[in-house]
This record gives C-alpha cells, structure tokens and sequence, in this order.
C-alpha cells in the first residue's frame, strides 16, 4: 500500500470515528446534572456535609448531585438567612427521571423564583430548600425540606428509587431494606391498620354493629395490594405506609404507620 493511500485511509477511519461520537445521544430519561464531590464510600452524605447513616453501593455514590446551592442573608428587615439546595437523581431510569421532574416543579423552581424576588430587593415566599439522602440495601431515599417564609411551615418531599438503576422501588425491596420478609409485611400491616381502626372508632360503635363491621372491612380491602401502597424509609430504617381508614361513621382518614 502507497503512503498516499494509508495516509487517505487513516483519514476517513478518523472521520467515522468522529460521525460515531457525534451521534452518540444520551436518553430521553436521562436528566444531566452539575458534578459534585462524591460522598466516602461507606457512606453518603447530606447536604451540609454530615455522614448519613447507611451504608451506599458504590455506584450510588453519584446518584445524587447538587444543581443549585446559595445561602445568605436576605436584605430587608426580616434579617432572615436564606439557603437553597436542590438535588437531582443522576440515574438513568424513567421512573428518576420523573422524580427530577417533580423536584424541578416543586422545589427547584420556587427557589430560583425565591432567588429573582432576593436579587430584586424583595423578600422571598419561601425561606430555604435543604436536602438530605441515605442508602439502605438498595433502596435510595432522597428526601426534601421546604420552609416558608411568611409562617415557618415545612413542606416535605421524599422520593425513593433503586440506588443503581433509578427504577422505582419494589415491595420485595423496600421489605428487605426494612429487614422484614414480605410475608411478615402483610401480616404487620394488617395488625397495624386493625388497631388504627380501633383507636380512631373507640367506644363509638361496638364490633358486632354493622357500620362498625362495613367499615372495617372496606378498610382491609384497601390494603389488598399492598404494594400499591405509598411506602418509604424513614431515617432510622422502619417502613413507612400511607393507609385509608374508613370511619364507621362515614368519612375517610389518611394514616402513616411505621413497620416493624
């Protein structure tokens, strides 16, 4: 082969190779986010740089990045200090990518409003946005605080994904993180709502009557499908489960019960 022709050769693998990379795309799912240090790898970190608790898969190390971080005072006679940390899940499923976006909704873009109001001289609606995540088995819970400025009154966000994948978090998941066999679950589950039901009727209605029996029993239908149920970590490990209580008397009541 002539020099001439290595030489044309070598140029047009060149170009390919550059057409290639050119075209690779990251998904639709896939939200980019600004990089962080990663926390050590025993552990994550929250926002302010204290060790969570529990222990991360290493791939998870990354899975949570800072887009917005800016604390200060803000001006005016209120004097208050003002601090907004919004995360992103940096993992490919659509499932984070849904999470993100309702960060993005209910966090991030009242603070970057609260933000304009600052650099305007006036007082922002809401007075900080933190955040603070942890790692157990494989679950990642990431979970937001939002407090406003007129009243003090929190306003909270948690979101749980698969720590590797993203995806969303499964019941068998969320029962082992938990350190609980799924069969144990559904057994705790329904003890639990049985005595919720008997602390929110008391001596209103006796067992044998039948709006106490009706009402009872629409309750245990609604727990059927446990894995429909909202469900999360809390802090110290234990299940939480959002259940519906129906009231004898009519009327339907929301319920956090924690497991085990």
């Amino acid at each position: 082969m002539s020099m001439k022709r290595a030489v044309c050769l070598l140029a047009v693998l060149l170009l390919l190779a550059g057409c290639s990379l050119r075209n690779r795309r990251p998904s639709e799912d896939f939200v980019p986010a600004v990089p962080q240090t990663d926390p050590p790898a025993a552990q994550s970190e929250d926002a302010s740089g204290e060790p969570a608790p529990a222990t991360a898969p290493a791939i998870a190390r990354s899975a949570v990045r800072t887009v917005l971080q800016e604390s200060g005072t803000v001006p005016g006679s209120d004097g208050f200090e003002y601090r907004y940390e919004i995360p992103v899940l940096d993992l490919p499923d659509a499932y984070a990518a849904g999470c993100n976006r309702e960060i993005n909704e209910r966090f991030e873009a009242p603070a970057r409003d609260a933000l304009e109001a600052i650099a305007e001289g006036r007082i922002p609606e809401i007075r900080s946005v933190t955040y603070a995540w942890d790692v157990r088995d494989t679950v990642l819970t990431l979970r937001l605080t939002r407090i406003d400025a007129a009243t003090g009154a929190d306003y909270r966000g948690i979101y749980s994904v698969n720590a590797e994948t993203g995806a969303k978090v499964t019941l068998a998941e969320f029962c082992r993180a938990a350190g609980i066999t799924e069969d144990a679950f559904g057994v705790l589950l329904r003890q639990d709502v049985e005595k919720k039901f008997r602390e929110l009727v008391r001596d209103r209605y006796s067992e044998d009557q039948t709006e106490y029996t009706t009402a009872l029993t629409l309750t245990l239908s609604w727990i059927a499908e446990p894995a429909s149920l909202p469900m999360y970590l809390t802090e110290d490990g234990k299940l939480s489960v959002t259940v519906s209580i129906s009231d004898p008397g009519g009327g339907i009541s929301t319920e956090e019960l924690l497991l085990p």
